[in-house]
C-alpha cells in the first residue's frame, strides 16, 4: 500500500523539491498552494499524511491545522509543520 501526502506549500519551489523528494520516497504525492487546494484535495481524498506551511498568505498554516482538528472525519490525520522561520 502507497503512503498519499498532501503538501500544502505555496512557494512553487520549495513545493516541487518536497514533492519530488517524497515522489521518490515512493509516496503518492498530492498538492495544494494555498488555502483552497488543499480543501479541495481533503474533500476528494484523505491523505496518510499533511505536509502544511507555517506560512501561508491566506492562512496561517496554525489556523488550517485548527481546523483540521475540528472536523471528525479528518482529525486523525498526521501533520507535519514546515517553515523556513529561523527563530521561534
Amino acid at each position: 500500500m502507497t503512503t498519499s501526502v498532501l503538501i500544502v506549500e505555496d512557494e512553487p519551489s520549495i513545493l516541487e523539491l518536497i514533492s519530488y523528494t517524497c515522489r521518490t520516497s515512493g509516496m503518492e504525492v498530492r498538492k495544494a498552494a494555498n488555502v483552497a487546494e488543499a480543501k479541495k484535495n481533503l474533500e476528494a481524498a484523505k491523505p496518510d499524511i499533511i505536509l502544511l506551511d507555517w506560512m501561508l498568505p491566506e492562512l496561517s498554516g496554525v489556523e488550517i491545522c485548527k481546523l483540521i482538528r475540528n472536523k471528525p472525519d479528518i482529525k486523525n490525520i498526521p501533520i507535519i509543520m514546515l517553515t523556513a522561520k529561523g527563530e521561534e
